[in-house]
């Protein structure tokens, strides 16, 4: 098995799912064990034949198996907090990863109402009650949200909850998370950037851009209608594309510039060159663009 913290999102479903047929299926093989025993016993009163004793210990070795098995899984995940509760909501286990990402050890979790480490907010509304409604009406529950570490602080869960059923019998849930602070936070500032351009590209009538580099992803303002008849629907959101509108004669020249900007160390460029506008004319264009470097001087936009 590969270790988890490498998993796609595909992958650790699949993990999620065998944790969960283990854990339901763990408690069954040692009901069974328990019964095949009890039916010998009650067929041999005298004490157990060799055959009968080693039938007895190849049950218990399979039950010791089984369960090394779902430790071992429960806990080998370091990169991944699982957290399994019971119908009420009380926490029945507590893996290593869980201990890693919020603080608190399985001895301190063991028996405590999963709702410590949500925040008080969402304790307020009732959120983990919510969570195991839709659990177990729609089969997993989406957690994307702030959650609290022992310490006080918080961070930002992405995972999601399952039931736990064995028999037609709810035995609970299991809770999965991994910490993607830095990621959301990288999303947000991200948002909040994209934002402060629209804004900022809607208070000027020249056509404005942002390549992103790194995805040949570009973002034009309203003006780019305005100006030249495109409308944002009709442009293909490209590199390729604003290159594609430069006047043939002009192309090669801006091209060779703008990447000879992009592969060196500065980071301002200027261009004149004709582009088309949607009627098929041409407009002179007079470009300027800055180029957004990394940490490692890197071009990123």
């Amino acid at each position: 098995m590969a270790p988890l913290k490498f998993l796609s999102r595909e992958d650790l479903e699949a993990e999620i799912l065998r944790l969960r047929a283990i854990v339901s299926t763990s408690g069954a093989e040692a009901e069974r064990a328990v019964m095949r025993h009890a039916e010998r016993e009650d067929r041999h009163r005298l004490p157990l034949a060799d055959s009968g004793t080693q039938a007895a210990q190849a049950d218990r070795n399979a039950l010791a198996s089984s369960e090394a098995r779902r430790r071992a899984i429960f806990d080998s995940a370091i990169d991944f907090a699982m957290v399994v509760i019971d119908p009420a909501g009380t926490v029945t286990d507590w893996n290593s990863g869980a201990a890693h990402a919020m603080g608190w050890s399985a001895d301190e979790m063991c028996g405590e109402s999963a709702e410590r480490f949500f925040t008080p907010e969402d304790r307020a509304s009732g959120r983990l009650a919510a969570e195991m409604r839709q659990a177990l009406e729609a089969g997993r529950a989406p957690d994307e949200r702030w959650h609290l570490r022992k310490d006080g602080g918080r961070f930002w869960a992405s995972g999601e909850m399952m039931p736990l059923h064995r028999d037609g019998v709810h035995l609970g849930f299991v809770k999965i998370l991994r910490d993607r602070t830095v990621e959301h936070l990288a999303g947000v500032a991200l948002e909040e950037t994209q934002e402060r351009y629209r804004i900022a590209a809607k208070a000027t009538n020249d056509a404005v851009w942002d390549w992103d580099l790194a995805a040949d992803q570009v973002l034009w303002n309203e003006a780019m209608a305005r100006a030249y008849g495109h409308s944002l629907e009709t442009v293909a959101p490209t590199g390729a594309w604003w290159i594609g509108q430069i006047h043939p004669d002009d192309r090669a020249r801006i091209d060779a510039s703008i990447h000879a900007v992009i592969a060196g160390t500065g980071s301002a460029w200027t261009g004149e060159y004709r582009f088309r506008r949607a009627d098929g004319s041409y407009a002179e264009i007079l470009d300027r663009g800055h180029v957004i470097r990394d940490a490692g001087a890197g071009p990123c936009g």
